[in-house]
């Protein structure tokens, strides 16, 4: 990954994937679906706040298509659709991972048990040299 305000090297350039990634993940959920394109394509209507037809929507899944998906809708198609794929696909090229709640739980648990090692570790060290001189 590069600094923030630097140019990545050629080599970390993901993005170059990402397109057909997100677009390969945006025509399986609408596979896995129960929603019609009509009917995804209202959903994100009402959400957005602009028209968007069934079309646009295949434009946007097209592999030969040029079209992107505005990834200011990402959240409502998440909600709309059930499915993260196309989130993940966006986060992968920036190095990161989806999480869900339960996810960010398991997280913290796991730096409240390094945390508590290391407590324990100095807690003990400070026992052992303070033993005898009390």
């Amino acid at each position: 990954m590069a600094e923030a305000g630097k140019l990545p090297a050629i080599s970390d350039w993901a993005w170059f994937s990402a397109e057909r990634e997100i677009k390969q993940a945006l025509a399986q959920d609408i596979k896995d679906c129960p929603l019609s394109r009509a009917q995804i394509a209202d959903a994100l209507t009402r959400g957005a706040g602009w028209k968007i037809t069934a079309s646009q929507v295949d434009h946007w899944v097209a592999a030969t298509n040029p079209h992107r998906f505005p990834a200011s809708l990402l959240g409502l198609w998440v909600r709309i659709t059930g499915s993260r794929r196309a989130l993940e696909a966006q986060a992968r090229v920036c190095g990161l991972i989806v999480a869900d709640q339960v996810d960010c739980e398991f997280a913290a648990l796991g730096r409240a048990l390094v945390q508590r090692e290391k407590l324990d570790g100095q807690f003990e060290a400070l026992k052992s040299r303070l033993a005898g001189k009390a």
